[in-house]
């Protein structure tokens, strides 16, 4: 388990990427895992676990967004296998963005070797300090 001690004392392994003056976005350079670090509370939220996201269920997801998932990736259960990432919003919130599924050319070499004809998903959400899901996540575009 991971613990902000691990996070101050690993620097070269973590990056901290400061939302606002109470909350920092935390990602681990060897694998997806990320957090929000809570200054305020000294609190660390884990946001994904082993590639998958802890933070919400699929119950917070657009029934849009999770039929538009769903036809690409009927099997998905809140992989974070992409990039997520959050950003500060405005009324003490942050937004997260969320690629659930990247556009086909993410698989291709220099040559285009391997790209496939999937179509990007991202959705996007909100979440308060403690990592807690505000509304239902949506699709982005």
């Amino acid at each position: 388990m991971i613990d902000i001690s691990t996070v101050l004392n690993n620097l070269e392994r973590f990056d901290r990427h400061a939302l606002d003056d109470k909350i920092d976005y935390v990602t681990y350079d060897r694998s997806h895992d990320c957090w929000l670090w809570n200054k305020q509370t000294l609190t660390l939220y884990p946001l994904v676990k082993n590639e998958k996201a802890v933070f919400c269920t699929i119950d917070d997801i657009d029934e849009a967004a999770l039929a538009r998932i769903r036809s690409e990736w009927p099997t998905w259960n809140l992989e974070a296998e992409f990039r997520l990432w959050v950003f500060k919003d405005k009324n003490g919130l942050y937004r997260v963005e969320w690629t659930v599924q990247p556009d086909g050319q993410y698989y291709a070499d220099e040559d285009g070797y391997g790209m496939t004809d999937d179509d990007e998903i991202i959705i996007h959400g909100y979440i308060d300090a403690q990592a807690r899901v505000v509304g239902k996540f949506k699709l982005y575009r």
